[in-house]
């Protein structure tokens, strides 16, 4: 820990009884819409995700995913400045320093915009050369990084000033916003796409820049270069996360080509969505790791309860959704027949990527970045030297996206074993942590796999019949274990 950033209750002029008790209750309602906006967006998204595979071609919906990777390196553009302003606007406003705070906020606005700019020029030669994507959807895909980069802005703001029931509100008007536009999927394809993706962060982003002014123009050098020496570590995770998620894609895109990648889109946003939707239920712990580090209190509790309730409650969820893939294709998505395979392995891979979302927080809020970048940099070149020799060996996507799941599997054990180190913990203790985590997964996936494989002996020609008998069956076998995760999470959040 350097320079006392964590320790706000150091600054705080209020005694501790009150610090502790009386901004709980609005902590707790504001988490609680905020996590209820999520869910909403998450809805909204996962609609849009789905009338997607639906009326794009699989060459179409390959280009989409390679633009999706050119959008997840561009939302880095403000290279670690919103990182840094999260962190220093509350504690500048925590020690009573209101200008400072504001000169952080004025900084950070003005960079991004030229980040901004900076990235709607880039974007376009990028998409056009990577994703094979025409000019016309090249431009858009630019338009809608830079309202994207501008959005993050407001919402990283809000975050760092506790406004959590407004960004539920946020979240909440985007999910509404992205199903009214699911018609121009239909009617414009990938172009349909991006303009629903940009009317939502658009009317996202109207409503944040209501709620809050624009703030003034300026750029103050000692503030930026604090800015960027604090988010600098903090975007490396960040990009390195989106190489390490994003290997199956790129190698597909660069050994394949789109045609045959677009087979693999519902993997490929299954590989998306599911981590995002494990961290909603947690996301109003995170505050807790800095609270006790600076109240030098054991982070351990925060690191094994909610691995172990995550491992339970996931499991037969993605047993579940396992026992569904086959019919579903076959039945709602036809044009993406082949990439069942590769779909399956991808709801696989998700599960240690759901189980790594504790273990990053134990490196930041002991200011213990470097090892994590270094992490997920040599667990992302496993993986990619796995897929690039499946790849090799003429292995088709369900094996390239196998090889980029050894990379994953590698970050959720080695960034499990680094914190418990951290923490103070012998190796043994997170290594025992991190192996036993994947004892519900296994199970469940070794049922889901027997009775795929069973059923389709018994009942060759009932597809549907013989998925929802092993639906049914997954789903008993697996509720204790959700149920148990539900109550937990409870306990927990409380």
């Amino acid at each position: 820990m350097t320079g006392g950033v964590f320790n706000l209750a150091a600054h705080d002029p209020r005694p501790k009884e009150e610090m502790s008790e009386e901004p709980k209750k609005s902590l707790l309602a504001g988490a609680g819409r905020y996590s209820i906006g999520s869910i909403l967006g998450m809805a909204g998204r996962i609609a849009r995700v789905a009338l997607t595979a639906r009326m794009l071609s699989p060459e179409d919906a390959g280009t989409w995913l390679g633009l999706q990777l050119i959008l997840g390196y561009g939302a880095n553009l403000h290279f670690g400045v919103l990182f840094g302003m999260f962190r220093n606007v509350p504690v500048a406003r925590a020690r009573g320093d209101d200008d400072g705070a504001d000169k952080v906020i004025r900084t950070s606005f003005t960079f991004v915009l030229g980040g901004t700019l900076l990235g709607a020029l880039v974007t376009v030669p990028v998409a056009v050369r990577f994703a094979q994507s025409s000019g016309r959807v090249a431009l858009a895909t630019a338009l809608l990084l830079a309202v994207t980069l501008l959005r993050s802005y407001y919402a990283t703001l809000f975050k760092a000033e506790g406004r959590f029931a407004e960004l539920g509100a946020v979240g909440a008007i985007g999910g509404v916003v992205s199903v009214i536009t699911l018609p121009l999927i239909w009617l414009f394809g990938v172009e349909g796409v991006l303009l629903g993706m940009l009317a939502q962060a658009c009317v996202e982003g109207a409503y944040m820049l209501v709620r809050v002014a624009m703030p003034r123009f300026g750029l103050e050098m000692t503030v930026l270069r604090q800015q960027l020496s604090l988010g600098m570590m903090t975007l490396l995770t960040s990009v390195g996360m989106v190489l390490l998620t994003s290997i199956d894609r790129t190698v597909m895109l660069r050994r394949v080509g789109p045609a045959e990648t677009g087979l693999y889109y519902l993997g490929a946003n299954v590989l998306l969505l599911l981590p995002a939707l494990a961290a909603l239920p947690f996301d109003v712990l995170t505050p807790r790791y800095f609270e006790r580090v600076g109240r030098g209190e054991d982070l351990m509790p925060l690191l094994a309860d909610p691995l172990r309730l995550t491992a339970k409650g996931f499991a037969p969820l993605i047993a579940v959704g396992a026992t569904l893939v086959d019919p579903v294709i076959h039945t709602f998505f036809p044009n993406l027949r082949g990439g069942e395979n590769a779909t399956l392995i991808a709801i696989a891979v998700s599960y240690p990527l759901v189980l790594a979302t504790f273990a990053p927080n134990v490196f930041y809020a002991l200011d213990r970045q470097l090892p994590s970048v270094l992490m997920i940099i040599g667990c992302s070149l496993a993986g990619i030297g796995a897929a690039v020799a499946a790849a090799w060996l003429g292995g088709g996507i369900a094996w390239i996206a196998a090889g980029a799941g050894v990379g994953q599997v590698l970050y959720h054990v080695v960034t499990t074993v680094g914190a418990t180190a951290l923490i103070g913990r012998p190796l043994r203790t997170g290594l025992a942590m991190a192996l036993g985590s994947f004892g519900p997964g296994l199970l469940m996936a070794a049922l889901a796999f027997g009775l795929r494989v069973g059923l389709a002996r018994v009942l060759p020609d009932a597809l549907w019949p013989r998925s929802i008998l092993a639906f049914v069956i997954v789903a008993l076998v697996g509720a204790p274990w959700a149920l148990q995760s539900v109550r937990g999470l409870r306990a927990l959040r409380a």
